[in-house]
């Protein structure tokens, strides 16, 4: 069985679930507001299994997050219902450090590199609305739409006092068929506030799919993947 199909399962039916649950709430008379929001946010990935990047070596990568959304809140309710879609990047940095000895030599190697992936996002959260502040809690389902892989790497050896320098960069497209997986889904939660129709929003999103394809050429069979981001976006309200 194809354990990713079957987590998608899942969560598409908590989805419908919950869905199903805050239909009776609405009414004629709900109060339907639409926004945008511009930000930015925080990524990185949870490995599980053998690879050749660490944990220690995993560094959180600065990216954007851009999207449209509506709610739909009933008249004199604290709870609504949020979904939209949104464009926004995942993915990590890298700095792998390590020594080179051979006879008569010795030296350093330094690796950086980065993973970006842009996703089309579509959240379905359930907020609650405690005056000018709201919490919110839902889950998302993500499309890689691109993604770029980049890496530079820089060797100092020295021999007989004599010390040379290399580096050497390199930069690939990403393959939604051999590297990562095009679809991602998960569970995310946030908090926001509003000022007349400006507010602000952090938000968390735990991904809870595997998204290493089972051929990539850097990762063994056996490991796994998950998207882990914290964003910031202000919003406008109309």
């Amino acid at each position: 069985m194809n354990t990713n199909l079957f987590k998608t399962e899942i969560i598409a039916k908590r989805v419908f679930v919950i869905t199903m649950l805050f239909l009776p709430l609405q009414k004629v008379s709900a109060q339907i507001t639409y926004g945008v929001k511009l930000g930015g946010n925080l990524s990185t990935m949870k490995f599980k299994g053998k690879t050749e990047i660490k944990a220690d070596d995993i560094k959180m990568r600065p990216g954007f997050c851009v999207g449209i959304f509506v709610n739909d809140r009933p008249e004199g309710s604290i709870v609504s219902v949020e979904s939209g879609i949104n464009i926004e990047t995942k993915g990590y940095n890298y700095k792998i450090e390590g020594e080179v000895k051979t006879k008569g030599a010795k030296g350093k190697v330094s690796t950086t590199g980065s993973e970006n992936i842009i996703y089309a996002t579509i959240p379905v959260d359930v907020c609650l609305h405690l005056g000018g502040f709201y919490l919110m809690a839902g889950q998302y389902c993500s499309v890689g739409i691109s993604g770029k892989s980049s890496s530079n790497a820089e060797t100092t050896v020295t021999v007989k006092r004599k010390t040379t320098t290399e580096s050497a960069s390199a930069s690939k497209d990403l393959d939604f068929e051999t590297d990562y997986k095009r679809i991602d889904a998960g569970v995310d939660a946030g908090l926001g506030v509003k000022i007349g129709k400006i507010g602000l929003r952090f938000n968390y999103d735990l991904g809870l799919l595997n998204i290493l394809q089972s051929k990539g050429n850097k990762y063994d069979a056996t490991n796994e993947a998950t998207n882990r981001t914290l964003s910031c976006a202000i919003t406008c309200h109309f």
